[in-house]
């Protein structure tokens, strides 16, 4: 049994040395440039994995950023209070009509459903017409 695995062994090495694959081939071995290729290629993989790692982090950093800007744009936009569409009016006293039915001061209404605040005053023509004694026409 020891004769045939010697066999075996030798078969093994003949079989090298033809297709060129040992140290001491008959043929002219490949070895020594696949090798360096294979190296060359391990060096870029290494290489490549160090750059997806590093763009991993840079795009894991960056969606982290647009994570918070968007909870900060979802936060103003929940405080963003807009009136939109028709607005039923009286051509009189200018009192709002609300979705209950209801009539309220322009102020009131408008205050309640965006976030302007009112000042007042008078502009001139009203303050003619409430006030002529104090201004007097030109």
């Amino acid at each position: 049994m020891k004769e045939d695995k010697d066999y075996t062994e030798d078969m093994d090495s003949v079989r090298e040395k033809l297709l060129g694959l040992g140290r001491h081939s008959f043929r002219k071995s490949y070895y020594p440039e696949l090798q360096k290729h294979i190296e060359e290629l391990e060096k870029a993989q290494k290489e490549l994995t160090k750059y997806k790692d590093r763009l991993e982090e840079l795009v894991e950093a960056r969606t982290n950023e647009l994570k918070k800007t968007n909870e900060q744009l979802q936060q103003a936009l929940s405080e963003i209070k807009t009136l939109s569409g028709l607005l039923p009016i009286c051509a009189s006293c200018k009192k709002i009509r609300d979705d209950n039915g209801y009539w309220n001061q322009i102020e009131s209404y408008i205050a309640k459903h965006t976030d302007a605040e009112f000042t007042h005053g008078i502009c001139p023509e009203c303050a003619k017409k409430l006030y002529p004694d104090y201004f007097t026409c030109k």
